[in-house]
């Protein structure tokens, strides 16, 4: 038996192969010989047929509890994929079956010789595209392996580089970039909070590169994302991703499927653990002296959350915190908002002018005026560059 966790191949192994019949009642099963597989159900009499002199899994035999993954697997192993007249089995459509988080049969550190193994272990499924994902489901992988001159790769934090518009030969930007697609995938992922398995390609120019083929890094986090010109002069979509740590990694993964899928379990009683994570310290003075300014009214829409303890507020920082932005920790770079707006303004929702018009970018126009203090100085570059990212009509 061999195993990637999502499609698992059962040769000379009629023991395992029954128990994981009757382990996964329904699953799928798929028979092939050298031009072709058929996909049939748990359920098809046809998988416990027996010849007497053979075993059941002389020929090997390919299960899941996905019938996607098998056609995929099919298909990439070059065979015409058919689906068994007698039981008619059915699945949701591909796309709808994505793994996110840890394989379990492949650690951080696992290696690849190329992208066609890495493809068919379900880390990283596409054997081209640098971005494994879809606009409706989320990016549930990418791969660094030195296509875009733009990417910033400082370990536990990456800066990465959207899909499209760039010269294979040379890696040299020669077009837009737009927040479609698989960029979009990672747009749906920071907005999800879905982890995203990360490797390396010795193509990559870091010295976090392995020296040859591919190396699964482990899960990373997107928490920003934004458009800025690029080295050659062309919009390029940016990703700010950062490393989960390995005790707060989210393994063994778990598949994502239709909207109709049976809502998790989850845990009765979840468990409290030490983990260790960088972060950047805050100046919490700062914080405080801003939302007592505006007595934690939300510049934007002006309202005022009362918990029944205390009022409550969120502070924004107009140039971002960390890398690549290094914004400053200070009063000018702050705007006190409501969670709504908070979120808005850091997913460029909404931007800020230097007249100070609270601008809706969907929209394309002005929504408010952004609530002042006199004691409250802001930072129009900082409102310039914050707008730079997002808005770009």
């Amino acid at each position: 038996m061999t195993s990637d966790k999502v499609v698992t191949r059962f040769h000379d192994d009629d023991d395992g192969y029954l128990a994981w019949l009757e382990q996964h009642p329904s699953g799928f099963v798929s028979t092939s010989d050298k031009q072709k597989a058929m996909i049939h159900a748990v359920s098809c009499f046809y998988l416990t047929l027996k010849d007497p002199v053979l075993s059941y899994t002389a020929n090997p035999k390919m299960c899941s509890q996905f019938g996607g993954e098998l056609e995929r697997w099919g298909k990439e192993a070059g065979l015409k994929v058919t689906r068994c007249s007698h039981c008619n089995p059915s699945w949701k459509p591909q796309l709808k079956n994505r793994w996110f988080g840890e394989l379990p049969a492949y650690p951080p550190g696992s290696w690849f010789p190329d992208r066609a193994t890495l493809a068919a272990s379900g880390v990283h499924r596409p054997t081209m595209a640098g971005i494994s994902g879809s606009e409706g489901d989320g990016a549930d992988a990418i791969v660094l392996s030195g296509g875009y001159e733009d990417d910033i790769d400082l370990g536990d934090v990456i800066v990465y580089t959207g899909h499209g518009g760039n010269d294979l030969a040379t890696g040299k930007q020669i077009a837009d970039q737009t927040m479609t697609r698989q960029n979009l995938a990672l747009v749906v992922s920071c907005q999800e909070g879905l982890p995203v398995r990360v490797t390396r390609g010795a193509r990559h120019k870091s010295d976090l590169s392995p020296p040859t083929g591919y190396r699964y890094d482990g899960l990373y986090r997107v928490d920003a994302f934004w458009i800025e010109v690029g080295k050659s002069g062309f919009d390029i979509c940016r990703f700010r991703l950062e490393r989960i740590s390995d005790d707060n990694a989210l393994a063994p993964g778990h598949p994502l499927e239709a909207a109709s899928v049976d809502a998790p379990e989850g845990v009765a009683s979840p468990k409290r653990q030490m983990v260790a994570v960088q972060r950047i310290v805050r100046t919490s003075a700062v914080v405080q002296y801003v939302k007592a300014l505006h007595d934690n009214h939300c510049q934007v829409c002006g309202m005022r959350l009362e918990t029944g303890l205390r009022p409550y507020s969120e502070a924004a920082h107009i140039r971002p915190l960390g890398q690549p932005h290094n914004g400053p920790d200070v009063v000018s770079n702050i705007l006190c908002l409501c969670p709504n707006d908070h979120v808005l303004f850091d997913l460029g929702g909404i931007v800020v002018s230097t007249a100070f018009a609270v601008i809706s970018v969907p929209k394309n126009q002005v929504i408010a005026e952004l609530r002042r203090h006199a004691a409250h100085p802001i930072d129009l570059q900082a409102l310039v560059y914050h707008r730079s990212l997002f808005d770009h009509a």
